[in-house]
């Protein structure tokens, strides 16, 4: 079976899981269903490169986790969709599909965030770099910095009103945990402005993760719309490829 029909075929035998990884055998989560190995370690790093690449692969858990139930077999059906027709792919293209989805997951924040938060203006910054990139253009590793740093002062500052007791609203929070992971992913050639976004990547999800626990339906209801936007760069990405075949 190609990746679309081992999707599907656990869905609709019901034997596709959410929230645990199942054992890849009988039953599967959504990476699972592609890697088996994931589930036996419990660790999306060793899926395999030629199934995804390991970006995806940790994505993959996160939309089979955050959506809500209503909407979850849909998007799993459109991601099957998708990983039947990834094969055009080559490694130029799923470059060009992380900085879209990067993209289009902070296209999704500047309502989520604190009114007046100044991760609204960051957020146009790093979505003008990645525009850049997606096109072809040299991101210098200044340019990337300078986005890290703006970052690194707005999320001290939110973490430090979050520890102190002062709500920051649970999907802005979650727009902070999503530009840390993406200065940290920066370009590999400006892969070293990791130094200056690494501290609050781990942090930053904590705190989002207790906040969320406690605005339960805000940040599930934000989940599904970035999924939404997540799979649609995908599809961009995998149709130009198509296109020019």
């Amino acid at each position: 079976m190609n990746n679309e029909e081992l999707i599907l075929s656990r869905l609709d035998a019901k034997t596709l899981v959410r929230e645990k990884w199942g054992d890849g055998r009988e039953t599967a989560c959504l990476l699972a269903a592609l890697a088996p190995e994931t589930a036996e370690y419990e660790d999306p790093s060793v899926c395999p490169a030629d199934v995804m690449p390991e970006w995806l692969a940790h994505l993959t858990v996160w939309i089979d986790d955050s959506g809500t139930d209503g909407a979850w077999s849909g998007a799993v059906r459109l991601y099957a969709g998708l990983a039947g027709r990834w094969h055009v792919l080559d490694a130029d293209g799923w470059q060009r599909a992380e900085w879209r989805v990067k993209r289009a997951i902070l296209g999704c924040m500047p309502g989520a965030l604190r009114k007046g938060s100044g991760l609204t203006a960051i957020t146009n910054l790093v979505v003008g770099l990645l525009d850049r990139l997606v096109a072809g253009e040299t991101v210098s590793y200044g340019e990337w910095m300078l986005a890290s740093n703006a970052v690194d002062r707005e999320a001290r500052e939110a973490l430090d009103e979050a520890e102190n007791g002062e709500k920051w609203g649970g999907e802005g929070m979650v727009g902070l945990a999503v530009f840390a992971a993406t200065l940290r992913d920066a370009p590999a050639a400006t892969r070293s402005a990791d130094a200056a976004s690494g501290w609050f990547v781990v942090k930053a999800r904590q705190v989002a993760a207790t906040t969320i626990a406690e605005a339960d339906d805000i940040g599930m209801i934000g989940a599904d719309s970035i999924i939404v936007a997540i799979l649609s760069a995908l599809d961009t990405e995998i149709a130009n490829a198509e296109e020019s075949k």
